[in-house]
């Protein structure tokens, strides 16, 4: 019972179950350890705000994924998560946070600068923060 519960869309085993149903390693390789990973490591070392954005942030990721239609390719699921990462990020409030939250958030990510859909999406969600406010975000 406990499993099933851990399974839920408001636990980062969500993820677990999304690649159990798809076959999709994105979710095992990806989703599920930096959301974990967020929340263990990242998190406690954010401001109060910075804590309420990365709570906020993953929920709206888990609840955007469980609306991608679960017979698209592997390569499509995983388009679509890299874009909900961009409407996540700049929704939930990114571009307010402090340069030092800011700063964490892409220290913690940095190993992503070698997949070239991660620098993507740092760059649309640099150019929404800049496009909303006029003034450059810290990356």
């Amino acid at each position: 019972m406990q499993e099933d519960e851990d399974k839920t869309i408001n636990s980062c085993k969500y993820y677990n179950l999304l690649a159990d149903q798809t076959g999709c390693n994105y979710f095992i390789s990806f989703a599920a350890p930096y959301c974990q990973g967020m929340t263990t490591v990242l998190k406690p070392r954010m401001s109060i705000d910075g804590q309420g954005w990365l709570t906020e942030t993953s929920q709206c990721l888990r609840d955007k994924i469980s609306t991608v239609d679960r017979g698209l390719s592997c390569q499509e699921i995983e388009k679509a998560a890299y874009e909900h990462h961009t409407e996540c990020y700049v929704d939930k409030g990114f571009c307010e946070l402090s340069d030092r939250d800011k700063g964490r958030v892409l220290f913690y990510l940095k190993g992503e600068v070698f997949h070239l859909r991660s620098v993507e999406t740092f760059l649309r969600i640099a150019a929404l923060c800049y496009f909303n406010s006029g003034k450059p975000t810290v990356f």
